[in-house]
């Protein structure tokens, strides 16, 4: 057995990488003066490790470690990584995204060595919706935040229409900050622009057009679904502005669940709310019947460990839904059986896929009339 501990040098490097992301220039190469004590000391680590296991050293290079990072812990090549390991499944770097993921941030926090928040432009989110009156805050939060999964790509003028909303006008500052121009690297030939059909972001052009003909998907989500397909073509991509990739990874992504269960449950004529009560759950029922978070993590385990150690505003609804994607079992067909053993806390919870979510309430909370017309 290794005397150093698989599970602290994951922490270590989980929250090296954590750290990283708030670099004024994420692209560039990173020196060595950049890496906090908790990266310089995971890596020293992962190369014992690979010397204690005659492998050639993956903690020389920071560059090759985040390279592997964008993979589940159990493929880095190394037997103390693997299961039993806790967190053999986990993804550190959402390599579409080129950002760390969320379980990234949690395991980094679970190891103490930093006090993590959600990311700087979540921050800033909260700090723009406190600048708005208190009881139009669940109001301007909900909205802001459907706007931006649900337009990952849009036009000036359809942004400079919504934060003119009264409500928003005041932070609309802030809410811009959230969009950056279009990539020239994504602009076409012909000077046109693509987006996903299946999330509304960006389709890059690619060079391997045999494997992607219409581009690529640069959204990990939408990519475990479906796959790229072309959506929107668009003729004045100047005119047009993205969201930030921290936003995309961390929003769009999960979003894309969030509002599918939403929409959902609306077109069933059950009455229910998107992010209720500033995010008290990601759907809610309007008479708190029920609550529903969708989570999106690689590794069921720290998922489970997550949730054991509080569930948040689901605690207010009566009964609980914690929502996977469907793509996650195709990955790992235990993914739910491995997530309920590793729950252990007191609130009970239902944790069912996205689609098995929607099946449930709407056959539970639909319209009498619906049922009716079923039967």
């Amino acid at each position: 057995m290794t005397i150093h501990a698989p599970e602290l040098v994951a922490k270590l490097l989980a929250s090296g990488l954590y750290t990283l992301r708030t670099r004024k220039d994420p692209v560039a190469r990173i020196r060595q003066d950049e890496m906090s004590k908790e990266m310089r000391e995971g890596l020293v680590r992962l190369s014992a490790i690979c010397l204690e296991e005659g492998l050639s050293d993956k903690g020389s290079s920071i560059h090759e470690f985040m390279e592997m990072a964008t993979q589940p812990i159990r493929s880095w090549g190394l037997s103390a990584f693997n299961h039993p390991f806790p967190y053999a499944d986990m993804i550190l770097i959402d390599g579409s995204a080129g950002v760390p993921t969320e379980e990234c941030r949690d395991l980094a926090e679970e190891g103490g060595f930093s006090n993590i928040a959600e990311g700087l432009y979540f921050d800033r989110f909260k700090q723009a919706i406190s600048a708005v009156p208190r009881r139009r805050q669940p109001t301007a939060y909900t909205s802001i935040r459907e706007f931006i999964v649900r337009n990952p790509v849009v036009s000036v003028k359809d942004i400079n229409r919504f934060v003119s909303d009264p409500t928003l006008i005041g932070i609309a500052r802030d809410i811009e900050s959230f969009f950056e121009r279009i990539p020239v690297g994504a602009i076409r030939g012909d000077g046109t622009l693509k987006t996903c059909g299946g999330c509304g972001t960006i389709l890059w052009p690619d060079s391997d057009v045999k494997t992607n003909p219409n581009g690529r998907c640069r959204l990990s989500h939408c990519n475990e679904a479906s796959g790229a397909t072309e959506g929107k073509t668009i003729s004045d991509p100047d005119l047009h502005r993205v969201v930030k990739r921290d936003i995309l990874a961390y929003w769009v992504g999960p979003g894309l669940d969030e509002i599918r269960i939403y929409d959902s449950l609306m077109a069933s004529g059950i009455g229910v709310s998107l992010y209720p009560s500033l995010d008290a759950a990601d759907v809610g029922a309007k008479d708190r019947s029920f609550g529903i978070d969708a989570k999106s993590y690689s590794c069921p385990a720290m998922l489970g460990r997550k949730l054991s150690s509080g569930i948040g505003g689901l605690v207010k609804f009566t009964e609980r839904y914690v929502s996977i994607p469907d793509a996650k079992l195709r990955f790992n067909p235990n993914y739910l059986k491995e997530l309920r053993s590793s729950y252990s806390g007191k609130v009970p919870v239902n944790f069912m896929t996205v689609s098995d979510t929607i099946t449930t309430i709407t056959s539970k909370y639909g319209l009498p009339a619906t049922k009716g017309a079923e039967e």
